[in-house]
């Protein structure tokens, strides 16, 4: 098969290069329609197309990847989620796991309380000793993210602005969020699992409004960094 044919172009730029076509008729310029290949053409012709072509070769294209991006908000929002998932599964599976074990009877020749204890109770106490580090490795994965997002990503200085505003609203919102972990995490049992096995999540969760504070403002200095980076800013 034709390499040519089997080229995928972007929807947005054939949407383009059809309102290139209407409009050159419209204006009078051309008769009939011209394919998709002659307008494709005349653009490598263009003497502006040198400095275009550099750009392109240049460009890291993270700018075009939309909604792949992730902001305070959404790290605030994400990380009450996860963390709270996490201690729901450590205290739902423990119940599950002690009531298999709390099992006397026999299923034919098996003891089913041993039988649960060397399953559901491995899997128990493996996940518990690392329901901290899983939480931990999303939360520290989430803010990598933001920081290597803002120092690649080439836009215009506006989104800085944007920026600190999201990152204020986050703030807010991260007050709220805090405030319900606490009020879920006080009672029994959540409490003791909190003590022996997310303590670190937890401290992180409690004091989120700080840290959703200290990421924005590192990720608005990664953002200036890119700016300067890419050549945005200068002077």
């Amino acid at each position: 098969m034709n390499e040519n044919n089997q080229m995928r172009v972007d929807v947005d730029f054939k949407k383009q290069i059809n309102e290139i076509i209407v409009e050159r008729i419209k204006n009078g310029i051309d008769k009939k329609m011209r394919s998709f290949e002659r307008i494709t053409k005349a653009i490598v012709r263009l003497p502006n197309w040198k400095s275009m072509k550099e750009k392109i070769i240049d460009s890291d294209f993270i700018e075009d990847k939309k909604g792949q991006t992730t902001d305070v908000l959404t790290f605030v929002i994400i990380a009450f989620v996860a963390v709270l998932f996490i201690l729901l599964w450590v205290y739902t599976f423990g119940i599950m796991s002690n009531a298999f074990a709390d099992i006397t009877q026999f299923a034919g020749s098996v003891n089913v309380s041993e039988t649960a204890e060397n399953t559901f109770g491995q899997m128990n106490n493996a996940f518990k000793s690392q329901a901290d580090l899983i939480a931990l490795a999303i939360l520290f994965g989430m803010m990598l993210e933001i920081f290597i997002i803002n120092y690649f990503t080439k836009k215009h200085p506006i989104f800085f602005v944007v920026h600190v505003v999201i990152t204020m609203i986050a703030v807010l919102v991260s007050v709220y969020l805090s405030n319900i972990y606490e009020t879920f995490i006080t009672g029994y049992p959540f409490s003791s699992i909190i003590v022996s096995n997310m303590a670190i999540s937890s401290s992180i969760m409690l004091h989120l409004p700080i840290w959703a504070t200290v990421i924005g403002l590192l990720g608005a200095v990664f953002l200036v960094i890119g700016y300067v980076r890419s050549g945005r800013i200068i002077g």
